[in-house]
């Protein structure tokens, strides 16, 4: 017999979307061993409060702000400094381990995990909901467009805002 369960909505109405797969231990050792080649390379200390602060990320799987990057890093370790988290974001992305994917409505840059392969964002503008999609014929659509233009696409970012359908729904 299965039980009815009320499936969680978002305040525009939207179904709460499924979560990414939780980090794995060897995917977490990759990006620790990425973290201290980085590090090494580029003459830094390695230190725990670093690697505390990269676990934490790399655990939480959310497109963050540097202030929600800085409130979830202090709710764990408050000895871990405002100043060494921001500057650790940098660290980071440097590294190879976080990127910046897109600046949000609210204008703060936010920032994900470096994964493989590519994606793009929807923004929901009702409830600022961040999801992801991947569609080849766009991205073919792109290197033809860079490419009669004279350019051979190395990177790109599309993020799309927009209103949903579902708050429609609910008026």
């Amino acid at each position: 017999m299965k039980k009815n369960m009320a499936q969680k909505t978002l305040p525009c109405g939207r179904p709460i979307a499924v979560k990414k797969a939780a980090m794995t231990d060897a995917r977490l050792e990759e990006y620790k061993q990425m973290l201290r080649n980085y590090l090494s390379n580029a003459k830094l200390k390695w230190t725990r409060q670093r690697w505390a602060m990269a676990k934490l990320i790399l655990k939480t799987a959310d497109h963050m702000d540097a202030q929600e990057i800085v409130e979830r890093v202090r709710k764990v370790d408050k000895n871990i400094g405002v100043a060494t988290v921001y500057r650790n974001i940098k660290v980071l992305c440097d590294a190879g381990i976080l990127s910046i994917t897109h600046q949000g409505i609210d204008g703060n840059s936010r920032y994900e995990i470096q994964e493989k392969g590519h994606h793009d964002h929807i923004i929901c503008l009702d409830c600022n909901e961040i999801l992801e999609f991947h569609d080849d014929k766009m991205d073919e659509l792109q290197r033809k467009t860079a490419s009669k233009m004279g350019f051979q696409v190395e990177d790109h970012r599309n993020v799309i805002h927009g209103h949903c359908k579902y708050l429609k729904k609910k008026k």
